[in-house]
């Protein structure tokens, strides 16, 4: 059974950098958008596309449970300090060919009744296109294989995992600032 899925998607989504190895790329969102075209989602019935509208506080309640309690005080945050810019962003980590447009294309496929099963093969077309933009070997399935396992932060700090070494390297740069203590 097919829901109705809504993209937020405008080309100026792309349109952001944040310097070199950065991981918020904007071919991230690139990728993901060409692999679910790969797929045929654009042309469903079900999916629409649009450029997305600045969300309201009922709107962002549709999509956040309790945890939305602490996001309030990052929407006190950005009021206080940007303006009232806010943009969330997440889904399938900084990974900008293995992960992010498999995870995203599983979702969008799946709320569109057209769930992709795990074994399937990324479409030649799209493997091309990823090598071509990164320079990168992109992967021949949609999924890896692997169990799905969350891991939390606190649970152990690898110092040899850049992920790892990035969010200590933000805690202890920004935590101070604002009274809070990093791991």
């Amino acid at each position: 059974m097919a829901c109705t899925v809504h993209v937020a998607w405008d080309e100026q989504l792309t349109d952001y950098h944040f310097g070199p190895g950065h991981p918020m790329a904007a071919v991230r969102v690139e990728l993901t958008m060409r692999l679910a075209h790969e797929f045929g989602l654009w042309t469903d019935p079900a999916v629409t596309m649009a450029a997305p509208a600045p969300a309201t506080d009922a709107e962002l309640k549709l999509v956040h449970d309790e945890p939305y309690i602490w996001l309030r005080a990052f929407h006190a945050l950005a009021h206080d300090l940007a303006g009232g810019r806010w943009l969330l962003t997440g889904g399938g980590g900084y990974e900008l060919v293995q992960v992010v447009p498999r995870t995203w294309t599983h979702l969008i496929a799946e709320a569109a009744g057209q769930p992709i099963s795990p074994e399937t093969p990324t479409p030649l077309a799209w493997r091309e296109y990823a090598a071509d933009r990164t320079g990168l070997a992109a992967p021949e399935q949609m999924t890896d294989g692997a169990p799905a396992a969350f891991v939390p932060f606190e649970s152990g700090y690898e110092p040899a995992e850049p992920a790892d070494r990035a969010i200590m390297a933000t805690r202890n740069a920004v935590f101070p600032e604002h009274g809070l203590m990093p791991l």
